[in-house]
This record gives C-alpha cells, sequence and structure tokens, in this order.
C-alpha cells in the first residue's frame, strides 16, 4: 500500500528508556484534524508495526495513515494495564506527534486500543474527556475487572503492573467500568468478538453502552474468538473521519 511512510525510533515518547516508538506519516496529511495515538496488546508492545503479531494491526494503520490521518505507536511500558506508570506516555505520543504535524489539533486527540490497548483508551478519556475527540476499541478491555475475573488473560499482568494480588485488592483506579460516567458522551467506535476467550464480550457491551455508544458503532465482528481481523476496516476510517480526524 502507498500513501505513507513508517518512521520508527527510540526514545522519544519515553526518553531515555530505550522503547521503540513509531510515527506513521501520510502522504498527504489532513490539515486541522486530530492526530491518532494506537495503543497495543498484552505481550505484544510492538504490535502495530510488527506484520506477524498480528499483522492486520499494521495494515489498519497503514490504511488510516493512507487515508491523511497521522499516527503514533510506541511500547508504552509494556504490559503496564493502563498503570500511572504509563498513562504520561499517552499525551507525551500525542506531543511528539504534534511536533511533526505543527497543523493538527492542539486540543484534542484519538486513542485506538486493540484488547489490553482499550484499558488505557478509556481510562485517559475519563481522566481528560475535553481532550478526547473520540475512541476506538477492538476487542477492547474496556473493563479490566471482568478480565481479570474472566482469568483467560491479564491477571498476572496487571497483578504485576499494579502491585497487588487477588481480586479483593484490585486497584479501584483500574475498575474503569465503575467510572465510566467520565467519559459519557464521548464518541466511541467498538468491536467485540462475540465468543471471545479472553475479554468477555458482555463487558465490552455493557461500557460501550454506559458511555453512550451507539448501536451503529457497536459492531458484532463475528465468533472469532481473540481477534479482529473481520473488523471492516472501511468502518474504523470512515468514524475517524466523521470524529475529528
Amino acid at each position: 500500500m502507498s500513501g505513507y511512510t513508517i518512521d520508527s525510533d527510540l526514545n522519544r515518547v519515553v526518553p531515555g528508556s530505550g522503547e521503540l516508538d513509531t510515527i506513521w506519516h501520510p502522504g498527504t496529511p489532513r490539515v486541522g484534524k486530530c492526530g491518532v495515538i494506537l495503543l497495543h496488546g498484552q505481550s505484544n508492545p510492538q504490535g502495530w508495526i510488527d506484520p506477524g503479531a498480528p499483522r492486520y494491526a499494521m495494515e489498519m494503520a497503514a490504511t488510516i495513515t493512507a487515508c491523511g490521518i497521522p499516527c503514533i505507536s510506541a511500547e508504552m511500558h509494556g504490559n503496564a494495564w493502563a498503570n500511572d506508570v504509563m498513562m504520561p506516555d499517552i499525551p507525551a505520543a500525542k506531543t511528539v506527534l504534534r511536533n511533526a504535524y505543527p497543523s493538527l489539533r492542539a486540543d484534542k486527540v484519538i486513542v485506538f486500543g486493540i484488547s489490553m490497548g482499550g484499558a488505557p483508551a478509556v481510562r485517559y478519556a475519563q481522566q481528560n474527556p475535553t481532550a478526547v475527540a473520540a475512541v476506538i476499541g477492538l476487542i477492547p478491555a474496556y473493563d479490566p475487572l471482568a478480565v481479570y475475573n474472566y482469568g483467560n488473560i491479564g491477571d498476572f499482568y496487571m497483578e504485576q503492573a499494579w502491585g497487588f494480588s487477588g481480586v479483593a485488592n484490585f486497584p479501584a483506579a483500574l475498575n474503569l467500568a465503575a467510572t465510566s460516567s467520565l467519559a459519557a458522551g464521548i464518541p466511541i467506535l467498538t468491536g467485540y468478538s462475540s465468543n471471545d476467550d479472553a475479554v468477555p464480550a458482555a463487558s465490552v457491551i455493557a461500557y460501550h453502552n454506559a458511555v453512550g455508544g451507539t448501536s451503529e458503532n457497536l459492531i458484532n465482528i463475528g465468533a472469532v474468538g481473540h481477534t479482529f481481523d473481520t473488523m471492516p476496516i472501511s468502518t474504523v476510517v470512515r468514524f475517524l473521519v466523521a470524529n475529528g480526524a
């Protein structure tokens, strides 16, 4: 696919960390619009640029960028599960992207999370509702407590990232479903798998509805387990353009 280039480097988002970050440069960037921050899944900190893990993420980012929308992805402390160490990486990424594209809007950004990346996407929206133009989540962990209780992914990494043990000590700050009202009204596009074996579909649907997401923007991508390559990229692009990108 033409119409974009990829610029990967170290330490731009998290100085001195040795972490990789990537700016997706469109051939002809849209002016006066929002950039997009791409948030990776668990155990896949380079997932947006790794053609093998999973390739569809890279194809989606490439398509978005080829439509004129600048994006940035970064490792953001790996399996951090939206903890207080990694959350400053999101505004840092926004700054790096805007330095590359001064014509981007300074006041708002769009956050796009896959799997675990759904947690920092919605936590950032809850913490900064006036600074988020829209949220996109694919098989997203909007409700980390539900994912923890499901027990198929994340529980060990959540405990490591947040320093707790057992559901009785689950951090209130990570119980994002309980604070969903903080992000009410922010446009949201959600793609969920009806038989997701890692992120309970019911928890994804409940969060989407709780923040006022529309039925049109709640996409059942099929019984595809914890994968997302059945999500139409055209749907994502249309949503981005309609909501500030």
